[in-house]
């Protein structure tokens, strides 16, 4: 999925010491498996293209999902035909409990409880998604996107209200 946006707060992240590649790592401080991949040391106050993509890996022949990556590209050096990119602005949001919900149009791309061993951040989740404009969505496009913590793995449930 390919889409032109800004990034969250930078006090949410934080980067490797070296970069990889010529790219920078910055991996979100509550669950590091969310992480944005930047040309730039510090993209925070820019507009980019970003590609957000799975990545992976077998565990007894099961796949199961790794971490996501939000690769971010100069929409300046890369062509695109107008109107070819959905500008969609990228939300994050901390939610505290068992579970936690979404109901607003949008497009979920992370949704992962808390790994991190501060207070503040327990029984945390953080959720990243692209807001849909008002206009693109009816009320069959609705879906509620539920997630629950239980012992030893997370369930993602979907219904649709249309």
């Amino acid at each position: 999925m390919r889409f032109l946006t800004t990034l969250p707060d930078q006090m949410h992240f934080h980067c490797d010491a070296q970069p990889f590649a010529d790219k920078w790592v910055f991996y979100e401080n509550i669950n590091p498996a969310f992480r944005i991949v930047s040309p730039s040391p510090d993209p925070w106050d820019n507009e980019w293209v970003a590609i957000a993509t799975c990545q992976k890996f077998k565990i007894n022949g099961i796949s199961v999902f790794a971490r996501m990556d939000l690769t971010l590209y100069d929409p300046n050096a890369l062509y695109y035909p107008p109107g070819n990119v959905p500008h969609l602005p990228l939300i994050r949001e901390t939610y505290f409990g068992q579970y936690g919900f979404n109901h607003s149009p949008c497009i979920p791309l992370f949704f992962a409880p808390s790994t991190s061993n501060q207070l503040d951040h327990q029984n945390a989740w953080i959720s990243y998604y692209l807001k849909l404009p008002i206009s693109d969505v009816t009320v069959s496009d609705s879906v509620v996107v539920e997630y629950r913590l239980q012992p030893e793995k997370c369930v993602n449930n979907c219904w649709s209200l249309g």
